[in-house]
């Protein structure tokens, strides 16, 4: 199973650009037993998307806001071209239906043209240039492959585990943290058009996980101020209450997507990959 992973452009301040890619991503796809291939930005993205079985979009530099209609106040060292390059990659996959896999900035260009597409349809869905409390690798001087904070995960969903009787599916997974720019969900409003008694549910976690084609998949509430009722007030809003997309999964637009906000090719954690990829098993032996 060949799996396509877009290069970079490096040196952009130079009269001839270099292309690459972190070596962690080919050698998490390698490890998984998949084979990488890297794409540079000229390839024409259909010709990948016919030949590669799969697309990673890896983790770099900011989302450029300003392709979206929104001023850049706290998006750093932005690349259009790339932007440009890695829709059209994602697009050409979606559009074979062949899986496609975002981490950190990938998972961020994934949430972003979802965003796009149901903005006339809904209003659960918004996108923050800069939140704290979520660069931790380099704020607490840490290692990449370190974890630092938890998020809640539906890990049935997103290890492809077995449900299980009486078992509840949602825990706390610990990850790393290496970015700044976040995708949110307000379950608050979720909630609410849902017509669940939130006096009974309460309202500090997500009650409902799935919303048409969209799958929260793990959260976290790290950094998010909630709304009150009002200036004078403690009195938390249940029907405006935000929290921060770790993970997601969308399944109702031509192919299998999924992104995740954390970088598990840093955590060597190939079970993630290899759930979501499906490689076919013969015996004990694993074909790629």
């Amino acid at each position: 199973m060949i799996i396509a992973i877009p290069t970079n452009n490096t040196g952009r301040n130079t009269e001839t650009p270099g292309r690459g890619q972190n070596a962690a991503y080919c050698t998490y796809v390698a490890d998984a037993g998949f084979e990488p291939i890297l794409v540079p930005m000229e390839t024409d993205p259909n010709v990948i998307a016919s030949i590669a079985d799969g697309l990673l979009l890896a983790g770099g530099i900011d989302i450029d806001p300003m392709y979206y209609g929104l001023s850049n106040y706290s998006s750093f060292n932005v690349d259009p071209a790339k932007d440009a390059a890695e829709r059209a990659l994602f697009h050409a996959f979606r559009v074979e239906g062949k899986p496609i896999f975002g981490v950190c900035r990938g998972f961020q260009l994934m949430y972003r043209e979802y965003m796009k597409r149901v903005e006339s349809e809904c209003n659960y869905f918004d996108y923050e240039e800069h939140m704290v409390k979520h660069a931790q690798t380099s704020d607490l001087n840490t290692r990449r492959s370190i974890p630092s904070h938890f998020v809640r995960a539906n890990t049935d969903s997103l290890f492809g585990l077995t449900p299980e009787k009486d078992r509840n599916p949602l825990s706390m997974v610990p990850v790393n943290s290496m970015h700044h720019q976040v995708a949110v969900l307000n379950f608050g409003q979720v909630n609410k058009d849902s017509s669940l008694d939130m006096k009974k549910y309460g309202a500090d976690e997500p009650v409902i996980h799935k919303i048409s084609g969209f799958e929260l998949v793990a959260w976290s509430l790290r950094g998010v101020r909630q709304p009150t009722k009002g200036t004078n007030t403690k009195e938390k809003d249940i029907n405006n209450h935000w929290c921060i997309i770790e993970a997601m999964k969308i399944n109702d637009w031509g192919a299998p997507i999924m992104g995740v906000q954390w970088h598990p090719e840093e955590l060597k954690d190939i079970r993630l990959i290899r759930n979501f990829f499906k490689p076919k098993t013969t015996g004990n032996v694993l074909e790629a």
